[in-house]
């Protein structure tokens, strides 16, 4: 299995983690392969597919940045150690623009990203002139596991402020002679229904002590869609998008990145992402277009559709198929079941 690491050039740090087929070793968290920062266009032969007008979905609101300058600033990460998380005992892991841990299953890159999106996500609760903040699991946007203080390696959270963390250590690439990092424990809170998050390094926190931007994003594999989807508050959306079940909120994400954010003036934008991203499909599957829409005075789930070439064309035939398997089926059960 590989896991990816990505830092994007803009503002911030936004680091993808992605899952996809087995190869490879985190092993002694050294064998990192670094991937050169251009990527190859492909399929740039297919235009982008147009987007059916729809009724406009409501608007989502966001919360208003109130960063200060130094919160604003941010350096690229040079490396990132986890120590006692799951099955890491201590990795270091160099980042490069996008960095690819190698290992076979069980060896801990899952882990690796876990922790690390688990203590971005809870540095962010920390008031900016804090240094450390309780937090409760029903706050928590994500957590790692369904028994989040058996996440140490080998052991459990204790709530003694000397007891082994987990502990997650970014280190930023030195501005001149100056180096900074940023250190977040995890321990146990005191009641045991929530965690206690320690910060250490000075101004080099304080970029972590928001919620505006995301520091990083846990994206694991989809496991299956449901059935159907009814619109979700924020805080639940994202919890359950990172938390495993992204496949149970694929509409509601579509629907966020199509509808209009607060201070956007019309769909315009919103517009534009979904047709960014059918650009993007489309690259990987030639013709194919993907739609939402949700009209909150009627509907009571979303809608979205995937519409290909190829399905289209193939459209009869598999109706057929499904036709002829529905009737064997049903003349099993009456052989087997008379």
């Amino acid at each position: 299995m590989n896991e990816e690491i990505k830092q994007q050039p803009w503002g911030g740090l936004n680091q993808v983690f992605s899952e996809r087929e087995d190869v490879a070793n985190l092993g002694n968290a050294g064998e990192i392969t670094t991937i050169p920062t251009e990527a190859k266009r492909v399929g740039n032969e297919h235009p982008s597919v147009p987007i059916e007008p729809a009724i406009s979905p409501p608007p989502i609101a966001e919360i208003a940045d109130t960063r200060s300058a130094r919160a604003r600033r941010w350096t690229p990460l040079q490396s990132i150690t986890v120590s006692g998380f799951k099955a890491v005992k201590k990795a270091v892991i160099p980042l490069s623009s996008v960095t690819i841990l190698v290992g076979p299953n069980g060896c801990g890159k899952s882990s690796v990203l876990q922790a690390i999106h688990w203590a971005a996500r809870a540095a962010s609760y920390v008031l900016p002139k804090n240094t450390k903040e309780m937090i409760s699991f029903e706050r928590l946007d994500y957590v790692p596991s369904s028994e989040p203080l058996t996440t140490l390696h080998n052991g459990e959270l204790k709530t003694d402020a000397q007891s082994t963390p987990v502990e997650i250590v970014f280190t930023h690439r030195p501005v001149g002679e100056e180096s900074s990092q940023a250190t977040i424990r995890i321990r146990a809170a005191r009641n045991r229904g929530g965690i206690t998050v320690y910060m250490d390094g000075g101004s080099a926190v304080t970029p972590y002590k928001q919620r505006f931007q995301f520091i990083t994003t846990y994206i694991p594999g989809l496991a299956g869609l449901s059935e159907r989807e009814s619109i979700l508050a924020q805080p639940t959306l994202r919890r359950q998008a990172a938390s495993g079940d992204a496949g149970g909120v694929l509409r509601n994400i579509l629907l966020n990145l199509r509808s209009r954010k607060q201070g956007e003036e019309d769909d315009s934008q919103g517009l534009e992402r979904l047709a960014k991203l059918n650009e993007l499909v489309n690259q990987v599957h030639p013709g194919a277009q993907v739609n939402v829409a949700f009209d909150e005075r009627e509907d009571y789930h979303i809608s979205a559709t995937l519409r290909t070439d190829d399905l289209l064309n193939e459209s009869p035939r598999v109706l057929r198929r499904l036709h002829f398997l529905r009737k064997w089926s049903h003349e099993q059960e009456q052989q087997v079941f008379p």
